[in-house]
């Protein structure tokens, strides 16, 4: 676990923090988002999955089922996590960034419901990031509008650059 809470912290650095800003734009009847936050707390995601998913002996404990949902859920999140990176516009249409932050939320769920309950119990010190990677959903909700950032506000004990920097801190 040392190791992982080292390469978190080392991401950090080198990722950065945003303020946060969901910032939507409506020009001649089409809504848009700016991707910038919606970017950060995919970022956030895809590295507090992968951290989860790299616990050592987590695999020996999960059924072959289980692997095999969190490798696609792993695989999904980076997919649409490059998607947001190479909409170079800045913005995009707020259907598309529902669609991606819904289907972000539903696979990071896989992989907190599978891997992280199992992880949880191999370490407690997992325990307290797992609770920190779960407040980063409602988060990523938020930044699309999909929920009113007051929902987001109250679910999240930390605002959305703080619950980053925890994530890249293992903490």
């Amino acid at each position: 676990m040392t190791h992982i809470l080292h390469r978190l912290a080392a991401a950090v650095l080198a990722v950065g923090l945003t303020v946060p800003v969901v910032a939507c734009t409506t020009t001649g009847g089409t809504t848009t988002i700016n991707t910038a936050e919606l970017a950060a707390d995919a970022g956030a995601l895809d590295f507090a999955a992968q951290a989860i998913e790299s616990i050592p002996t987590l695999s020996s404990h999960l059924t072959a089922d289980q692997v095999a949902q969190v490798n696609a859920a792993l695989t999904q999140i980076k997919t649409i996590t490059a998607q947001i990176n190479a909409s170079t516009s800045g913005s995009i249409d707020i259907n598309t960034g529902r669609g991606w932050a819904s289907s972000l939320a539903t696979e990071f769920q896989t992989v907190l419901s599978v891997a992280g309950t199992v992880a949880s119990a191999l370490d407690p010190a997992v325990a307290g990031y797992i609770q920190t990677a779960e407040q980063i959903v409602p988060l990523i909700e938020a930044a699309v509008g999909l929920t009113p950032a007051s929902v987001s506000v109250t679910a999240a004990a930390l605002p959305a650059p703080q619950v980053r920097a925890a994530l890249y801190r293992g903490v």
